[in-house]
């Protein structure tokens, strides 16, 4: 699950790094703490602050997370339903040197990494993307077992991973309206400013996958199907019919239970077949 913008209708193009133009940002706060400040944090935020009076500057992340929490709703939500605070955003979120994408999301641990930039916006957008990505862990998963075992095609899996990361797009141009980002672009600059204006705003209609993203989506696909079969599927063949393979391990039992629907690995056909129990191999059922 990676941070690379859909292209919206709006015509929000980018690429890797070109990705968000520069926008003029308040300056960064001092590492002093106004204790008045300190009191109006949370109790496990006032540690992390004090420190800071006598350590390093707070990091890049530390510094966008703080700035966009207090100033976009949606981005405040999305720290706290991932469970991320000030106080523990580095158990979660890192900054990388070896990624080429600007951020992704490792769907098993949940650990988030963002490329080594220093723009402060720039870390905000790709936070909101990729936090977003982390509450949906669950669904890219099932979508990838499925297409793994042949139960979705490679493109029916890209569609749904693309509607997947169209979440974690809007809620990125959600967060760039609030904090007023500005794209460089009239029209999705203008799409921002709409929604300010007026929340109800249909920013999912302006989203759409481009075909590159599409296309990249099907070839994950493909190889999570081709690792599938080398690795894990039992791949089984029919008497009397040996051009078709199957994989046993996603047989379906018919509703009386007295055979089983399995599906070519080639051609995707289905064929009614039953199980000898003493030879443990598979003929066609006949009524």
């Amino acid at each position: 699950m990676h941070t690379r913008l859909h292209k919206p209708q709006s015509n929000l193009t980018s690429s890797h790094n070109s990705l968000f133009r520069r926008k003029v940002m308040p300056k960064k706060p001092e590492t002093k703490v106004n204790f008045q400040e300190v009191q109006s944090e949370k109790p496990e935020e006032i540690s992390i602050a004090f420190q800071q009076t006598k350590s390093e500057p707070p990091s890049v992340i530390y510094e966008a997370l703080d700035y966009a929490k207090k100033r976009s709703v949606t981005f405040a939500v999305l720290m706290q339903r991932n469970g991320i605070t000030l106080a523990n955003y580095s158990e979660v979120i890192s900054l990388s040197t070896t990624i080429s994408v600007l951020g992704d999301t490792d769907p098993d641990t949940g650990k988030i990494r963002i490329k080594q930039i220093s723009e402060l916006e720039t870390i905000i957008l790709v936070l909101a993307h990729e936090m977003t990505n982390r509450l949906l862990t669950a669904k890219f998963g099932k979508y990838k077992n499925l297409v793994a075992k042949g139960e979705i095609t490679p493109k029916q899996f890209a569609l749904k991973w693309a509607e997947l990361e169209k979440e974690g797009e809007i809620n990125q141009l959600k967060v760039a309206a609030q904090i007023e980002y500005s794209y460089g672009d009239e029209k999705t600059d203008k799409l921002l400013e709409q929604y300010n204006n007026d929340k109800t705003t249909d920013i999912r209609a302006r989203v759409v996958a481009g075909t590159t993203h599409l296309a990249r989506y099907e070839q994950l696909g493909i190889d999570l199907r081709k690792a599938y079969l080398m690795d894990h599927a039992n791949i089984q063949t029919v008497e009397g019919f040996p051009d078709f393979r199957f994989d046993s391990n996603v047989a379906k039992r018919s509703s009386k239970g007295n055979y089983l629907i399995v599906k070519s690995i080639d051609s995707g056909k289905e064929m009614n077949v039953v199980r000898n129990p003493k030879t443990g191999k598979y003929s066609k059922y006949e009524d």
